[in-house]
This record gives C-alpha cells, structure tokens and sequence, in this order.
C-alpha cells in the first residue's frame, strides 16, 4: 500500500472513532479543505472543523472504501451516519473526497 494511502486509511480509521486529534496529525500546519458546507477553511481550521464535529457527533458511524492515492494525489468513498443534532433525524451521507499531498500529509 502507497503510504498516502495508508495516511487516509489512518485519518478514516480515526474518523470512525471521533478522534479528532489523530485526524489533525494527518494536515499540512498549510492545508486547505472545502466542501459544500465548510468553505475554503484553510491551515488550523481545518482540524478545528473536525474537532468540533467529533465532539458533536451522536449516533455516529463511518464507514470507507476505495482509497487510492499516489506520492500527489488521493481519493476515498465513505459514508457518514448520524443523528441530526437539530431534529434528531437520521441522516446517511455518501461522499467522494479527494486529496492532495505534500510530504506525507495531506494539503
């Protein structure tokens, strides 16, 4: 297994498990992240945002397939489940990532 490959198998693992700090040892101190709901976070932000929603999660469950990565570039599926802190609603959450690389951390 590439070892960006592996840096993503051990930030889902972590993920899986609420562990925010694991997650954040996974960043560049420069990383960049956005997706349709957190935009253009950039450097400690980017695990703040984790570390606030592990601390929120409820009834929190992650799964992950289909990583790939090379010495630049990463992809991963995963699928979130949890309750919807504002109405206790069950939501499931499929997302494709993708991910960038600079020596052994993601960017």
């Amino acid at each position: 297994m590439h070892p960006n490959a592996q840096l993503l198998t051990n930030f889902y693992a972590a993920l899986s498990q609420a562990d925010a700090a694991t997650m954040g040892a996974c960043y560049a101190p420069d990383a960049t992240f956005t997706d349709p709901v957190f935009t253009d976070l950039k450097g400690d932000e980017v695990p703040k945002m984790w570390r606030m929603l592990c601390s929120r999660a409820t009834d929190f469950n992650v799964t992950f397939s289909g990583i790939e990565a090379d010495d630049r570039t990463g992809r991963a599926r995963w699928v979130a489940t949890y309750a919807f802190s504002g109405t206790g609603r069950r939501v499931v959450n499929h997302i494709d990532s993708s991910f960038t690389f600079k020596s052994g951390l993601i960017v």
